[in-house]
């Protein structure tokens, strides 16, 4: 409860985005289904984007609509309402990405994906700010980070940007009787205490609380009389929009599905059961007058018969939407000797070979990396020297096996370089195949920004950027690869090159992370389940293989390099410090990658990185589709 400071915070400046909005040459695609008479027939996620830049006032936006055929729920607008063309064909680049998108062809660029779209919308056309403006930049929050987390990583995107509009649009065009859980959800969370970084400064600032001095804290009494730290009043009484005190994007990308669902058959039930989401939309309501933007955009919707009588909300935990709440019911798994063990006999009796083949160090040509010009060199990055040596053994091991692999195909060769980050990887090899095209597909603004501002001081013309999440990318390509894509992210880059029979080269990172998702599971190969391998025990595995750092007081190799041959065989748990243990277990989980590529036509090569002292996460998988 201590409210004195212990230093000054630093005040980060606000990243640039390095996007320009130039009027002329900037285009936004968007979905529509079909054209009645006056009205338009859309999907909710057009009716989100297009809602944003009428509640903003946003001027000068050049809308495409591009028909699609659709299952899913749409919805009739009026034609009158914004300006639009329709386009009978989409730029190649914006095909390659789920609508909606960006197009901006002067930059090379496109972003894809509902929250991209949006944020650019507001950073963007209201560029540059001034008083009239401010209060919708403004709606991006602190630092304008406001959903800028990437649905892959962030359960608070994933329900604005997905799960909230798929399941509304679902629920709208349902016969069933049911209120959707995400319903339940969004009420528990508006229910939760704030979580904003600076939520005692706005408390101390705001002066509403009555507080006393006790001893060397301030305290103040809560509903019951008890005597408490005051920022839990504060942060309880202030979680008045989505994410707190401030309205944010989020509030506006919520508000057409609520009001949807509020203007159906079962707008009084969900008024009666969600009494502070009805609260919280009442309160958005008074802003810039949402309601009357949706009443001048939405045509008169045809809507199934249904009786809500007697129907109840889900139950759903007592925990907000983010990930980081302690309150979330996630899985946690964490390894212990007797769980290590375990897995360590099931893989001992399992018959499954380790694939790993690392023998060591080659005498083999590397990059001349003092050829490079300088923005193709990692130092461009600025990063310390001793890390700039590890990049650039990482960088090597990676370029050398994707050059031998783009040189023996066509010129234009498309190689897509997934979670490209600031461009280490995918502006060396746009450098090094100039008759290669490569694609960076990233979902963060700030490095993809960096990226693309070498590229263009490189003068590379063979490089497109594409800041989205990679299930939004989905065009076609011959070669894929990731660097340290964390987690779950390997596996949807390697389930995205088998889709397209493309050859790939990774390096994974993070095994602990590993979760399954809608698209992936674990374990990955019919082999590792085919031999009795469990979810639970193989991400406890890939816990153990995030432990790769030598043992401080034990260590039995003063060489690091001999850790990985000796791994690479069955050896006893009773024989392995945590170290060895990790990399065995690297090797184990990356394994039951290759096997699975096996499985789909490929010829697989489980290696190393030299020297293995430029990463904890040496391994590369190297893998090449059997034509």
């Amino acid at each position: 409860m201590n409210n004195k400071m212990p230093h000054k915070r630093k005040v980060k400046k606000e990243p640039p985005t390095k996007l320009l909005f130039e009027p002329e040459n900037s285009f936004l695609y968007l979905r529509c289904c079909a054209e009645v008479g006056d009205t338009i027939r859309i999907p909710l996620d057009t009716l989100l984007a297009i809602f944003v830049i009428k509640y903003i006032q946003a001027k000068n936006i050049k809308i495409y609509l591009y028909k699609e055929e659709t299952k899913e729920l749409t919805i009739p607008i009026r034609k009158s309402a914004f300006q639009f063309e329709f386009s009978a064909e989409l730029p190649e680049n914006v095909a390659r990405c789920k609508l909606p998108v960006w197009y901006l062809p002067g930059q090379l660029t496109c972003l894809a994906g509902l929250c991209s779209v949006v944020r650019y919308i507001v950073k963007l056309s209201t560029a540059p700010p001034d008083a009239n403006n401010k209060k919708y930049r403004d709606l991006l929050g602190h630092m304008h980070n406001c959903l800028s987390a990437p649905a892959e990583v962030s359960t608070w995107t994933k329900f604005c940007e997905l799960q909230m509009p798929t399941e509304i649009a679902l629920f709208l065009a349902s016969a069933e009787t049911y209120l959707p859980v995400e319903l339940s959800q969004l009420e528990a969370h508006l229910k939760q205490p704030i979580r904003i970084h600076n939520a005692r400064k706005r408390m101390q600032d705001s002066g509403t609380l009555s507080t006393e001095q006790n001893g060397d804290y301030m305290v103040a009494k809560d509903s019951q009389g008890n005597m408490v730290d005051p920022i839990k009043i504060y942060s309880q009484d202030q979680h008045i929009y989505a994410e707190g005190p401030d309205l944010l994007i989020s509030d506006i990308l919520l508000y057409p599905c609520i009001y949807l669902v509020l203007q159906s058959q079962a707008g009084d039930v969900i008024r009666k059961k969600f009494p502070v989401i009805s609260r919280w939309f009442d309160k958005v309501s008074e802003t810039e007058a949402p309601q009357k933007v949706l009443d001048e955009l939405l045509a008169v919707r045809e809507e199934i018969s249904r009786d809500f009588v007697g129907v109840e909300p889900k139950v759903v935990a007592d925990a907000s939407l983010y990930k980081c709440d302690p309150n979330r019911d996630d899985c946690k798994n964490f390894t212990i000797k007797m769980d290590v063990q375990r897995n360590l006999k099931w893989w001992e009796e399992s018959g499954i070979a380790n694939l790993q083949s690392y023998a060591g160090p080659t005498n083999g040509e590397g990059l001349d990396w003092n050829s490079l010009p300088k923005l193709a060199h990692p130092q461009a990055g600025e990063l310390p020297a001793a890390r700039l040596n590890r990049k650039c053994d990482q960088l090597q091991g990676l370029a050398l096996p994707l050059m031998e692999i783009v040189n023996k195909k066509r010129d234009g060769c498309l190689l897509v370089d997934f979670c490209s980050g600031g461009g280490h990887l995918g502006l060396l090899l746009a450098h090094s195949l100039p008759k290669a095209v490569v694609h960076m597909v990233e979902n963060k603004e700030e490095s993809l920004a960096r990226a693309r501002e070498r590229g263009q001081l490189l003068n590379l013309t063979n490089v497109w950027y594409f800041q989205a999440n990679m299930e939004y990318y989905k065009g076609s390509f011959e070669v894929g690869t990731s660097l340290h894509a964390c987690g779950v992210a390997t596996d949807l880059v390697i389930t995205k090159c088998m889709e397209q029979q493309a050859d790939y080269v990774c390096t994974p990172c993070c095994y602990g992370a590993v979760r399954s998702i809608d698209s992936i599971h674990y374990p990955r190969s019919s082999a590792f389940r085919g031999a009795g391998c469990t979810e639970k025990d193989y991400i406890m595995m890939g816990h153990t293989a995030d432990q790769t750092n030598k043992d401080p007081e034990k260590t039995r190799h003063t060489d690091a390099e001999k850790i990985p041959s000796e791994t690479a065989t069955k050896v006893s748990s009773e024989t392995l410090y945590k170290s060895e243990e990790g990399n065995l277990f690297m090797d184990i989980v990356d394994s039951d990658r290759a096997l699975l590529s096996m499985e789909k036509g490929y010829s697989v090569r489980l290696d190393k990185i030299y020297p293995l002292t430029c990463s904890p996460k040496h391994n590369i998988i190297i893998a090449t589709h059997i034509k």
